[in-house]
């Protein structure tokens, strides 16, 4: 192990440079590790998913890092993930394998600094996925276990399962527990948002119908930018028209106040953890909810400039005469994929993964 010694004005940042090339041997007070862990975590625009937290943001994300430094703890994660793909019957594709990947990538930065490593605990949201695709709930029910059970065996043939955990909702509740519950909450979400449409923000918390919906748990009002961003969504998901998508989006957030209703939010024995998401952060979302969260994309941006979270996105390859190379796309795109399945094996685990590809 070796020190690192300088003077000048910049010594603690010259000093973080030489260690954060050698992390495995350069001596690190607690000090050095907690700034080199939040640069390794917070990661390159590349990486990133927007710019890096704001100030905020960063004391959260700091006071954690810290806490679990004192403790010699894993950093610990909850991560929510889709439990489907937006066509049927599919299981993962080339997207999760890159997915995975950034997630091992952060596990390695932070591993090379701080030896307890991290710890991520997936939710996958396969329980409530008949109660949002409530139009044609079978097929949702089947599209999720199909998915939901690929996704877990690649975690344990990628062998990643040492530091990613899934916690599917369906081992936390039931679909039918989830419904009851649901049922006692959307009504009043869903009158909420549609009497404080037009309304000034300031003035929606003396709604009567806000003071009905604070008293089941919700926690801040839902702001114009937040409510055009998720229509947007869903008109442009499944051409729903304006009244379709205000509906769905009460129902998405009626069903994440029913999770911390019923505790099934995936953290199970944690009661102190950082956010982290392939999903772009939401306008209008109250910083309280989001200041300890942290936006990746899918794959670095040097890869694929494209970004969508794994779960919606079809993973194909690009075969040429400099290699593979991995993409996303849309699944409204109209590509000639040729169609390729790869068997991943590793012992008693394995999984079928598509990986179709196009010759350039």
């Amino acid at each position: 192990m070796f020190n690192v010694t300088t003077d000048g004005d910049y010594r603690d940042q010259i000093r973080q440079f030489f260690q954060s090339e050698f992390p495995n041997s350069a001596v690190k007070s607690s000090g050095d590790t907690l700034e080199l862990l939040t640069e390794a975590i917070l990661a390159s625009g590349q990486i990133r998913l927007g710019p890096r937290p704001g100030v905020e943001s960063l004391f959260e994300i700091r006071k954690h890092l810290k806490a679990v430094i004192d403790s010699n703890e894993p950093v610990r994660f909850l991560m929510p993930w889709g439990s489907e793909k937006p066509v049927d019957l599919q299981t993962v594709d080339v997207a999760e394998i890159v997915a995975m990947k950034t997630l091992a990538c952060l596990q390695g930065r932070v591993e090379s600094i701080y030896r307890p490593g991290i710890s991520i605990r997936i939710r996958i949201e396969d329980a409530t996925a008949p109660n949002l695709y409530f139009n044609d709930r079978p097929r949702a029910r089947l599209n999720a276990q199909v998915y939901t059970d690929s996704l877990i065996d690649l975690i344990h043939t990628l062998e990643v399962q040492h530091f990613i955990t899934p916690v599917p909702e369906t081992q936390m509740t039931s679909e039918d527990a989830f419904e009851r519950e649901f049922e006692q909450v959307y009504p009043t979400l869903l009158d909420y948002v549609k009497a404080s449409e037009g309304v000034h923000d300031s003035e929606r918390t003396v709604m009567k119908q806000y003071s009905a919906l604070k008293e089941l748990g919700w926690m801040g009002t839902i702001a114009d930018d937040q409510r055009t961003h998720y229509r947007d969504t869903y008109r442009k998901l499944y051409g729903s028209s304006d009244n379709e998508a205000t509906e769905l989006f009460a129902r998405y957030l009626a069903q994440s106040l029913v999770r911390k209703r019923i505790n099934i939010l995936g953290n199970g024995d944690w009661t102190d953890y950082l956010g982290l998401s392939f999903v772009r952060s939401v306008p209008g979302e109250p910083l309280g909810r989001t200041n300890r969260r942290i936006y990746y994309r899918t794959m670095p941006a040097n890869v694929s400039s494209n970004h969508i979270p794994p779960w919606r996105a079809k993973g194909y390859l690009v075969v040429n005469e400099n290699g593979v190379r991995p993409r996303l796309a849309s699944w409204q795109e109209q590509k000639d994929y040729v169609p390729n399945v790869v068997r991943l094996s590793n012992g008693e685990h394995n999984v079928n993964v598509r990986a179709d590809y196009e010759v350039s």
